[in-house]
């Protein structure tokens, strides 16, 4: 199940595994800028996935995708050009162009995709609305953000380095 998470710039993108032993995994799948557009989300997600583990190895995963998570951001959860509604036919897209490449495989089925807003984002407005109303809550969480931004600013300029250009 791809995972999406924009804090701004760049995307990064995970996916959570079950495989046919049961065994879960969590992988990540890469990050990538993602131009002012917001369709720039759906092709920074497929610039990712296909930079990390290869462009077939990333359509093979997302044809096999059954539900995607994102943050309520308005990129994300637009109707019109909002990330989860792009990747519904990017889904469709990929999966028509796997049957075309084997035509003589007919048991491959496309699930539904199941669209998801994230726990950890629901639960951070949760905070929001405790931390407005008790001072202590209030500290821990501004530390903790001041944490995360520390590490989010580390990552970028990680990312800005090392990772290529693929658009």
């Amino acid at each position: 199940m791809p995972s999406v998470s924009g804090l701004g710039n760049p995307l990064t993108t995970t996916a959570n595994t079950v495989h046919r032993n049961g065994k879960s995994g969590l992988y990540f799948l890469g990050a990538d800028e993602w131009t002012a557009h917001r369709a720039g989300l759906c092709e920074a997600l497929e610039c990712a996935g296909s930079v990390t583990i290869g462009k077939s190895a990333f359509s093979k995963l997302l044809v096999k995708t059954s539900s995607f998570v994102t943050d309520r951001a308005s990129a994300n959860t637009g109707q019109k050009t909002g990330l989860r509604t792009l990747v519904k036919p990017l889904h469709q897209r990929t999966f028509d162009d796997m049957q075309d490449a084997t035509a003589n495989c007919t048991d491959m089925k496309l699930s539904s995709l199941l669209i998801l807003w994230c726990v950890v984002h629901q639960t951070n407005l949760v905070w929001e609305a405790v931390g407005s109303s008790v001072l202590e809550v209030s500290h821990i969480f501004h530390l903790t953000f001041i944490f995360l931004c520390y590490f989010f600013l580390q990552i970028r300029f990680a990312f800005s380095r090392a990772a290529p250009n693929c658009h």
